[in-house]
């Protein structure tokens, strides 16, 4: 299910964190907006990736893979998720 063009960026933002505590088996309170991917006790690689492409599922988007280096905390990736629906056809 995707959703709407018009969601906000704390839409946004709430659905990233709650894919990443199931992405990464982490409680809601250890994920906010500056939560660095990496410094999650289990973080590696393969579930990021994992975590991105149910959330470009999700909004039906698709990130450029020059911007994974950029990508380092929950709030970077929303606002990537927020840019590429207001750019998608």
């Amino acid at each position: 299910m995707t959703e709407s063009a018009t969601a906000t960026r704390d839409d946004v933002l709430e659905q990233v964190r709650r894919q990443t505590c199931e992405t990464f088996n982490v409680p809601p309170e250890e994920v906010g907006d500056t939560t660095v991917f990496l410094d999650i006790e289990g973080a590696e690689s393969i579930r990021l990736l994992r975590l991105v492409s149910r959330l470009e599922h999700h909004y039906d988007v698709v990130l450029m893979s020059e911007d994974a280096p950029v990508v380092q905390t929950v709030g970077e990736l929303t606002d990537h998720l927020v840019r590429a629906q207001g750019t998608r056809a």
